[in-house]
């Protein structure tokens, strides 16, 4: 039920890819996710303080 940047998400998720390149390893996804969300909005705050932000982001 939260809102992430579809682009930093989906790199999120080709970051944690199987070594077979096919599958997402779903493991990986859960350790890494709280450093994932916290750095998402750490630079999403980031973009809005210096005004970077466009519709065509998905903010």
């Amino acid at each position: 039920g939260r809102r992430v940047q579809r682009d930093l998400y989906s790199a999120f998720l080709i970051m944690n890819v199987k070594d077979n390149r096919k599958e997402i390893d779903r493991q990986k996804c859960l350790e890494r996710w709280d450093q994932f969300i916290r750095l998402h909005d750490e630079e999403i705050k980031r973009l809005h303080l210096h005004s970077c932000v466009v519709s065509s982001m998905g903010i």
